[in-house]
């Protein structure tokens, strides 16, 4: 069942899925990347501050040497001298283990960019089933690992040959060179061992970069079916869409309908709920139409602006309410609601107020 939906599944990953694996904090990155760019600072380090760390080192030591004839052997300068060599060893270490840190966390930001989420702290019980651990086991991951790691044992092996075959003569120096230039030959042969690593492993580590960007966008792989429910989630079904729609070009009507009150002859209320501005042209209109309309909110303004332009305002509930419900803006008033309105423009016209 699960190898007939990876089948199906032979659609590329949406943005919108993507960017919700990256809120539970799924993305992309290989670990083989950020082990060679810190290596490849670590070796940096070594060549520039290489003299100085182990002139520092020197130091500590020249010190306990130094001082063991007039070393008083009790547990509390026992424990004055630990802390000593501890927080003097720290403050030579850590600044390379600090830039070593901050080039994993850039190598790591580079590949997947930004994020943070705590979704991988939570528990998931998922894990702890058996059957997903057997298939685990012959996954491609596993399966690829396995290849990787026979792929580190011939590097290793290779740097240890070539490195002995090379490094050798210079090793054997070390015991007849002063301890000026000694420093200098350890630096050497050390950067020398480091280069050849990072020669090695960067084939390594861009099959594993390549492979790990296939892997994910494998396990991100939707089918038709995934496409087409996310699009309903997010869009609507195209009866709401196509609802939605109405009803925004409705109240988009209603509120610009507010500018022709003006020009309206009466405006027939329910009084509070309800209220309708109507105008007619012999002329022109075979029956009088709707210039706006509106409930609530929109009603109380139609009224304000109707008393603003001195346009009659009546009061008459049923048939505000049918008009309101029967008849769109722009419409003409429908034929049950004629009468009324006929006998309602005929006041008006006696009146004198059209």
């Amino acid at each position: 069942m699960s190898e007939n939906q990876d089948l199906d599944k032979s659609e590329k990953a949406t943005p919108h899925k993507l960017e919700e694996a990256r809120k539970k904090g799924q993305a992309s990155k290989s670990i083989e990347i950020n082990t060679i760019l810190q290596l490849l600072a670590f070796s940096s380090l070594i060549i520039a501050l290489g003299p100085k760390v182990i002139t520092q080192f020197s130091d500590v030591f020249k010190q306990i040497f130094n001082f063991s004839s007039q070393f008083v052997y009790n547990i509390e300068n026992i424990f004055k001298w630990f802390l000593h060599i501890a927080f003097s060893t720290i403050a030579i270490v850590l600044p390379i283990y600090l830039i070593n840190l901050v080039i994993g966390v850039v190598s790591t930001m580079f590949q997947t960019k930004p994020i943070f989420s705590t979704h991988p702290l939570k528990p998931d019980f998922k894990k702890l089933n058996p059957v997903n651990g057997f298939k685990k086991i012959f996954s491609m991951r596993t399966l690829f690992e396995l290849f990787k790691a026979l792929l580190k044992i011939v590097a290793v092996g290779s740097i240890f040959y070539i490195g002995f075959s090379i490094l050798f003569p210079s090793i054997q120096t070390l015991m007849y060179v002063s301890s000026n230039t000694i420093t200098t030959q350890i630096i050497s042969i050390l950067s020398a061992i480091a280069f050849l690593t990072i020669l090695f492993l960067f084939p390594i580590s861009l099959i594993d970069f390549l492979f790990s960007k296939w892997e994910f966008a494998k396990k991100m792989r939707m089918s038709k079916r995934d496409v087409k429910e996310e699009h309903k989630r997010r869009e609507g079904h195209p009866e709401v869409r196509s609802k939605r729609k109405e009803l925004h070009q409705e109240l988009v009507a209603k509120t610009t309908s507010l500018s022709k009150v003006k020009d309206s002859d009466v405006i027939i209320t329910n009084p509070t709920h309800f209220a309708v501005a109507l105008k007619y042209d012999k002329l022109k209109m075979a029956a009088p139409i709707v210039v706006s309309k509106g409930t609530g909110e929109l009603a109380r303004k139609i009224k304000e602006l109707g008393r603003a332009n001195n346009k009659t305002i009546i009061r008459k509930p049923p048939l505000a309410r049918l008009l309101y419900k029967k008849t769109a803006i722009g419409s003409a008033v429908s034929e049950e609601s004629f009468d009324e309105i006929a006998e309602i423009y005929r006041w008006l016209i006696s009146e004198g107020k059209v």
